[in-house]
């Protein structure tokens, strides 16, 4: 890693003075820099033992988890933005059906007071004079004006409210779905990765055993030459030894002579086995 910085600290500071000898523009020399530190990059990412990586891609899911819980809150949020509207609508519309029903009812009070503007006119369970029916009446339609502004302000609102969530429900969902499918993946892949690493050792455990073996068999077979070749020496140094004895001594033992005879015996026998076909 170190080599890796101190290389790109090196070709930065080369382009750097290339650029200022041959006098190219600076915008080249980011230019340069840039696909420096993108090559870099990407030899570290390349060099990076397996668990940093599966560690960065474990906290990009983390972040990606932290995302999709914020807008789920977010979606609660706007929820009750919803609940809160329709609310405020239902109590608008209420009032403006009520208003309504009394502004139709004031007609014929007005019609009557139109008549006789000093008779006290019967409205809404109360005697009005006409000039104070006539404030009454212009204060409701007023307020009628302004409620039914109103709805028709939050009714949108809330339309685009409700389109919103609807669609960042979608959204979420989907992106639910990706992420479950994104740690399915990867769970799976590092289950593949294990694996494939495991019949990678098998396989040099196995390249490595044969190769082994073969040293190990010659060697076994060295051995056994030289010891071979030790025991028939040290056989003929015997029968040397036997053959070279002085005459007062060279009377043979019971045990040369069971020797000698099992010697005679077996090269008699070997006489008269018929020659072995090669």
């Amino acid at each position: 890693m170190k080599r890796i910085v101190l290389g790109a600290g090196s070709v930065a500071g080369g382009l750097i003075l290339v650029v200022a000898l041959s006098s190219r523009p600076l915008a080249d020399l980011f230019g340069y820099a840039r696909a420096t530190a993108d090559t870099t990059v990407s030899e570290l990412e390349t060099s990076l033992p397996d668990a940093v990586r599966d560690q960065k891609v474990q906290n990009q899911l983390e972040d990606a988890r932290g995302e999709l819980i914020d807008r789920r809150v977010s979606l609660s949020l706007a929820t009750g933005q919803i609940r809160d509207l329709q609310q405020e609508v239902s109590r608008l519309q209420a009032a403006i059906e009520r208003r309504q029903t009394i502004l139709a009812d004031a007609w014929p009070a007005m019609e009557a007071a139109a008549g006789d503007r000093s008779k006290h006119v019967e409205f809404a369970g109360g005697s009005w004079q006409p000039d104070e029916l006539g404030a009454e009446l212009d204060r409701l339609l007023s307020e009628q004006d302004r409620d039914e502004v109103q709805l028709k302000v939050r009714a949108e609102a809330l339309a685009r409210l409700e389109h919103s969530v609807q669609e960042s429900q979608s959204a979420v969902t989907d992106m639910d779905t990706r992420l479950q499918q994104v740690q399915t993946d990867f769970e799976l892949l590092k289950m593949r990765r294990e694996q494939a690493q495991s019949e990678s050792d098998l396989l040099d455990l196995l390249a490595t055993a044969g190769g082994s073996g073969d040293s190990t068999t010659g060697r076994l077979a060295n051995d056994l030459t030289e010891l071979e070749q030790q025991v028939r020496e040290r056989e003929a140094r015997n029968s040397a030894r036997r053959e070279s004895a002085p005459l007062s001594e060279s009377r043979p033992s019971r045990l040369s002579q069971s020797y000698e005879r099992l010697e005679r015996l077996k090269k008699l026998h070997e006489g008269r086995q018929p020659a072995v076909q090669p």
